[in-house]
């Protein structure tokens, strides 16, 4: 009874049921992203958090919370760039490698869940969905479809089944094409961008590289380093809320932003366009995730 709130940051796959039990203890709760590795775990969350406004959820979608991106999203809100025709997302960073182990068990799929889709659900999932989670907001809207395609190249794992690349399409309303690259190869960092184009000018929000807007209503945040508030704001939204009793619940929000990234990732997996309307009806659904009873 004198714990106030519950922080999940465990590998993806163990979100749901632990935010299910501290949601059933009456907690507030920060979940890291994302929500799940599934469709299926995403709307679990959604369906545990549906209704509750006597506490604050929050999912870990701290970029927006950066000072610079929050003030790009706001004037683009306020029509500075004209009307959204398009946009650009990139998350490309550097990769790994890993040899395989003696033994493959739980203990070492949970210790190196990052190379497991049913885990984490792989790195679109897990790194482009910033990007994703800014596009969405920028646009104030879920995406109609997206198709694309996505491959291992590169990898230098010897353990589990995750993918290095994606390019992908979004489709979203008001007939707005979205482009999403992710890459996880190599020694080094390509950069992390998410880039709108309206009629009247370019909004572009970069990790490192500034957070501005060209064309009439030109501005700049003039901060290169635009995730350096980015946390602290978070967490100070967070437990502001709590103190101030003015509660806040993010976790639609937040599952739907993974369920968008589920989307293509599966549009990529499938070779074929995946709709909201598929990846929200809750089958896709991995059924080779530990059962932590062995552990006890």
């Amino acid at each position: 009874d004198n714990v106030d709130a519950v922080v999940i940051a465990t590998p993806a796959y163990a979100h749901p049921f632990i935010f299910e039990a501290a949601v059933k203890a009456h907690k507030h709760v920060y979940c890291e992203k994302p929500a799940a590795p599934d469709a299926y775990g995403a709307l679990r969350m959604i369906k545990a958090a549906e209704g509750v406004k006597d506490r604050s959820l929050v999912m870990g979608f701290q970029v927006r919370h950066s000072s610079a991106y929050d003030e790009m999203i706001r004037r683009v809100h306020n029509g500075d760039i004209g009307k959204i025709v398009a946009a650009q997302l990139y998350y490309n960073s550097g990769g790994g490698s890993g040899k395989k182990p003696a033994v493959e068990d739980d203990e070492f799929r949970i210790r190196h869940h990052f190379q497991y889709l049913a885990l984490s659900g792989g790195v679109l999932n897990d790194q482009a969905i910033h990007v994703i989670d800014v596009c969405r907001a920028v646009l104030n809207a879920n995406p109609l479809y997206a198709f694309g395609q996505s491959s291992a190249e590169g990898r230098r794992f010897e353990y589990g089944d995750t993918h290095t690349n994606y390019q992908v399409i979004y489709k979203y309303p008001n007939d707005v094409n979205v482009a999403v690259q992710q890459m996880s190869v190599g020694t080094t960092s390509g950069g992390v961008c998410a880039r709108f184009f309206g009629e009247l000018g370019t909004a572009e929000a970069n990790y490192s590289g500034g957070v501005f807007i060209t064309g009439p209503n030109k501005w700049d945040s003039g901060n290169n380093n635009a995730l350096s508030d980015a946390d602290a704001l978070k967490g100070k939204s967070f437990i502001e809320s709590i103190v101030n009793g003015n509660y806040i619940n993010q976790i639609e929000d937040g599952c739907n932003t993974t369920l968008a990234a589920i989307m293509a990732r599966e549009a990529c997996f499938e070779g074929k366009k995946v709709t909201w309307k598929e990846i929200a009806n809750g089958k896709q659904r991995y059924g080779d995730q530990p059962d932590l009873k062995q552990f006890m």
